[in-house]
């Protein structure tokens, strides 16, 4: 593990409302987050990037990595700057560096391995994207992916799910200012609402009006969008409902485990403000039936978690609730302007929300100038390492008749 470390960046960054060459450096989650100060720039930070990534926000980050995280391995990679309001972050993405060893070292020659820093993935984060300062978004990228060069020269930095918008426009734009070759090794899309997004018609509107139809039979229907101290109710709703399901049954709801339940708690409450936290509820007869979950910052958000009552699935409780999201989030119900799904490509929100979220896999290596063919061969060892992966996890799942799920179930 990388200790502490900090540079300063050279060159003719331009950081335009801060003033001060940058500093940089790598450092321990659990160091970064205790210096005084820091949790607030890490908000601030957040609300005002080119891409306000949810998941990589200080009050779901935090908890998540001391919860369900990877012990000690989480480092900050940072880019600070002098403002006339003091210290200022404008770049931060956290990362695990990879382990040293003889080990290590054959697995990665063996192509079993990644042989360099990856920006944090975990089954509940669905989003690598920086958070670059939107106001210094290419300075601070290239801040950030040189320092990294510092760090593990010669490998590979990997970004899973990069979103494709102007925060990695800027990362492309820093990469080759470095003259580091970059590439994407895939690219997808997911299902995403904008505030103007067009509204439900069709047979789609008429399947949820018969089904609408179904549960009032049961009694009556309600919706409603919880912020504020609002939330810890919501919070419990789903960790009931999501626990009632088949995620209960097969013990991977997080109301199923002390650690998992923990995190809920403290990274899905009221006072949680990077990201916020918004609950949309389905209710019959005051009863909840459907809920999702939301992280919001800036403008943006993206749905967490989403779980229904099996007993009224005839009537697609999760389903309706998706279309009421769309109404909220257009009537201004739901704090956001846009929604991220988080949902897998092919998942049946694409049917309801119509926006399509360009996402990359994306990889830059850290040897500036290096042969034309290095980069090639490198993406083609993770291409047969990908290959593989998921032909095990495609037999394990036959095996185990597991259902297939996206982030957000």
């Amino acid at each position: 593990m990388h200790g502490p470390a900090q540079t300063a960046a050279t060159g003719d960054t331009d950081f335009g409302q801060v003033s001060g060459g940058p500093s940089t450096g790598l450092t321990p989650l659990a160091d970064f987050a205790a210096e005084p100060g820091t949790r607030a720039r890490w908000a601030a930070l957040l609300h005002r990037s080119a891409h306000p990534n949810p998941f990589y926000g200080p009050d779901f980050l935090i908890p998540l990595a001391e919860r369900l995280g990877p012990g000690g391995g989480l480092a900050i990679a940072w880019v600070r700057a002098e403002s006339a309001e003091g210290p200022r972050l404008v770049g931060l993405l956290p990362v695990l560096m990879p382990a040293r060893g003889a080990l290590r070292r054959t697995l990665v020659a063996l192509g079993l391995a990644a042989d360099g820093p990856e920006a944090f993935v975990h089954p509940m984060v669905v989003d690598t994207t920086p958070l670059l300062d939107r106001d210094a978004a290419m300075p601070a990228a290239a801040a950030l992916v040189r320092h990294l060069a510092t760090q593990a020269p010669g490998t590979l930095l990997r970004l899973r799910f990069l979103r494709e918008g102007p925060a990695s426009e800027a990362l492309a734009e820093a990469a080759a200012s470095l003259a580091l070759p970059h590439a994407p090794i895939s690219r997808f899309a997911r299902a995403g609402l904008a505030a103007d997004s067009a509204p439900v018609a069709g047979r789609r509107l008429r399947d949820l009006r018969r089904d609408a139809r179904r549960l009032s039979e049961h009694g009556t229907i309600a919706f409603e969008t919880l912020t504020g101290a609002g939330v810890e109710a919501g919070r419990e709703a789903f960790l009931a409902l999501e626990a009632s399901g088949w995620k209960g049954r097969a013990g991977t709801a997080l109301a199923e485990a002390p650690d998992r339940l923990a995190f809920a708690r403290e990274a899905l409450c009221a006072r949680a403000a990077a990201p916020a936290i918004a609950i949309d509820l389905m209710r019959l007869d005051g009863r909840p039936i459907a809920a999702s979950i939301h992280l919001l910052a800036g403008e943006a958000g993206g749905t967490f978690k989403c779980a229904f009552d099996e007993a009224y699935a005839r009537g697609s409780p999760g389903v309706q609730l998706d279309a009421y999201t769309a109404r909220a989030l257009a009537d201004g119900s739901l704090p956001a302007r846009s929604l991220d799904s988080c949902a897998a490509p092919g998942h049946p929100v694409e049917g309801l929300w119509p926006e399509r979220l360009g996402f990359r896999d994306e990889a830059i290596l850290l040897a500036p100038a290096a042969e034309p063919t290095r980069l090639a061969r490198l993406l083609a060892g993770i291409a047969r390492r990908e290959t593989a992966r998921a032909t095990l996890k495609r037999l394990a799942k036959r095996l185990l008749r597991r259902k297939t799920t996206a982030a957000r179930g």
